[in-house]
């Protein structure tokens, strides 16, 4: 795992993740790094890989954005049509190709049968993390999906959480998703 350093203040150091939720992210070469903890405005990071190797201290703008949506059913009983719970994170440029891609997500949904997940990468490949099964009426756990992706990640990576209809059930909560690459 990657650390991070804060130049400036060099007391907390943090595992490599890229999260929505998060304050701020950045990433340098193969190291990604994610400070957080009510952080915000200008701040100047380096990243540490796993063999020791500093990167060069990094100015960057840290913003908040919402912690949580709520995922709410499409009122037709078509479960193709609706509008997607779309949530971004964007990996900088500089990092290069080939990399394991692990997306996690935290939901809260009473059918996760009625659940559809997809990711798009920056160069628009799609990856089916999730599509309907309506036989499946267990309780979402938490997921997580780990694929090879070839193509450049810099860029923005999309994630579109669908919540098919059922009339017992018909919300969720959509509480983070983390971004990672290794």
């Amino acid at each position: 795992m990657s650390d991070v350093d804060d130049i400036g203040n060099a007391q907390r150091t943090y595992s490599e993740s890229l999260h929505p939720n998060d304050y701020g992210q950045e990433a340098i070469g193969k190291c990604l790094t994610s400070y957080h903890l009510q952080t915000t405005g200008n701040q100047r990071l380096a990243c540490v890989n796993g063999a020791g190797q500093v990167g060069l201290p990094r100015d960057m703008v840290l913003t908040a954005t919402p912690a949580s949506a709520q995922l709410t059913d499409n009122p037709t009983p078509d479960p193709t049509i609706g509008h997607p719970l779309t949530r971004t994170v964007t990996v900088p440029s500089g990092v290069p190709a080939g990399h394991y891609v692990q997306a996690f997500l935290d939901i809260e949904h009473p059918l996760k049968g009625e659940l559809k997940i997809n990711l798009e990468a920056p160069d628009g490949t799609f990856y089916l993390l999730r599509d309907y099964n309506w036989n499946d009426t267990g309780a979402w756990a938490d997921g997580t999906w780990t694929f090879n992706h070839l193509g450049d990640p810099s860029g923005t990576w999309t994630l579109r959480v669908w919540d098919g209809t059922n009339p017992a059930y018909n919300t969720g909560t959509f509480n983070s998703w983390k971004l990672k690459l290794f």
